[in-house]
């Protein structure tokens, strides 16, 4: 551990500029038995504050749903991982670059697919965030377009199709406002600047808390709005067939034995609204540009 450490963060050191990185291992969680000849290199993953499934302290240190993952994937491929810090809109430039290895905690899109392998962890899909008493329980695309319903969107996210056709629509877009962050989206539907905030309630539980509308708030579906594939991209390089398979074969073997439902069960327990827009998937796919295209 101590050799694989070391290596991680000479080679993090020489080869990312421009990022904070953080260390390889937490104390990790046997699970399996790994694989007996370790990866070729350290891959590293684009990290940003995104709820629970990743958190990213002051000194930079990660945690969360996905941390914990792929550490329990460290452990049973033998594979390495470091932590560059970087904003959630650059993680996606570095995507298409190929200059980071792994954005995780990911909707799947079929521009992404052009530039990385999709590994399907879970499904997702945006739902109307307001407080109780300001809108319908429940409300259909139609309704949400013809409306005088205000939404924030934060920036950066996509949820797919249906998504941004919505957006696009001459009627809606009028009533969108476009937002830095989910803590800035809490502040502006706090202070009663839009009816609601349109994204996935679990990457909002934080800025709700710190907003200090946690217990007000109310989670609204709206018919029309699909799930979509969410999960995790990965850069594949000529040189880490091998180590992608590895990778592949862990996740796989992780995710049929609930390992990720599990942490997701665990980190947004509370509150019982954070976990309405998740629906864990009992396999899952590898897809990439020779696949069958999205369907929704």
């Amino acid at each position: 551990m101590t050799l694989a450490t070391g290596l991680c963060t000479l080679v993090a050191t020489v080869a990312i500029s421009g990022g904070l990185s953080c260390a390889c291992f937490a104390a990790p969680v046997r699970s399996g038995t790994p694989s007996s000849k370790a990866c070729s290199r350290v891959f590293t993953v684009a990290a940003s504050s995104i709820g629970r499934s990743m958190m990213v302290s002051s000194t930079g240190a990660v945690s969360g749903v996905v941390r914990d993952f792929l550490d329990l994937v460290s452990q049973r491929s033998g594979c390495v991982f470091n932590y560059v810090i970087v904003p959630r809109s650059r993680a996606f430039v570095m995507l298409e670059t190929g200059t980071v290895d792994i954005v995780p905690s990911v909707n799947r899109t079929e521009q992404r697919d052009h530039f990385g392998k999709f590994f399907h962890l879970y499904d997702n899909r945006p739902m109307l965030i307001s407080l109780k008493g300001r809108l319908p329980s429940m409300l259909g695309l139609a309704q949400l377009i013809n409306g005088p319903t205000t939404i924030g969107i934060v920036r950066g996210y996509d949820y797919g199709p249906a998504y941004t056709a919505l957006l696009s629509d001459p009627h809606m877009r009028r009533r969108v406002t476009v937002v830095r962050g989910p803590n800035m989206g809490a502040r502006m539907l706090a202070a009663g600047r839009m009816d609601a905030v349109l994204m996935a309630p679990s990457a909002f539980v934080d800025a709700a808390e710190q907003a200090g509308i946690v217990d007000k708030i109310l989670v609204i579906p709206v018919e029309g709005l699909p799930f979509a594939s969410a999960g995790m991209y990965l850069v594949q390089r000529d040189q880490d067939v091998t180590d992608l398979a590895k990778v592949q074969a862990a996740i796989n073997f992780l995710v049929d034995r609930g390992e990720y439902s599990r942490l997701l069960a665990k980190y947004y327990a509370k509150p019982r609204w954070a976990l309405g827009n998740l629906k864990s998937t009992p396999s899952v796919t590898l897809y990439g540009p020779q696949t069958p295209p999205l369907t929704h």
